[in-house]
């Protein structure tokens, strides 16, 4: 049974690039552990050489992840600044003012999605480099 256990290891965890790096990463997103404490403790339990790779492994693999979120949440933000008022109850000159708002509206939020895009870059290693929570329990 113990020879079954470890092969069944070796074909899930065995390698760096068998590891589901997922695992990881819900840590690094535990403000009580991030990134400092899962680097030692993947460090910790796999040695110094393989834990520097594979916590850089993880390192890259969260920044990836981060950016796809931000490529998602952008696509998904600018596809929903439509405006659909009723203008029929509104006489011409304030029909024409609305507009006028609502265009610099929706011009304002895609300068904002512009403009966030730059600075989310920076969102994850601002939080990676918060000092860790202390854990309560």
């Amino acid at each position: 049974m113990a020879a079954n256990m470890k092969e069944k290891f070796r074909k899930y965890w065995g390698t760096l690039e068998k590891i589901n790096k997922m695992i990881f990463i819900l840590s690094v997103l535990d403000p009580r552990n991030k990134l400092e404490y899962v680097s030692f403790a993947i460090v910790d339990m796999f040695g110094k050489e393989i834990g520097d790779k594979l916590s850089d492994s993880v390192k890259s693999y969260m920044k990836a992840l981060f950016e796809h979120s931000v490529k998602k949440s952008k696509n998904s933000s600018s596809s929903s600044t439509s405006y659909s008022g009723n203008s029929s109850s509104i006489s011409g000159y304030e029909n024409f003012q609305r507009r006028e708002i609502m265009r610099t509206k929706q011009q304002f939020e895609k300068h904002k999605g512009i403009s966030r895009g730059s600075s989310n870059k920076f969102e994850l290693g601002k939080y990676l480099t918060e000092e860790i929570e202390p854990d309560l329990e």
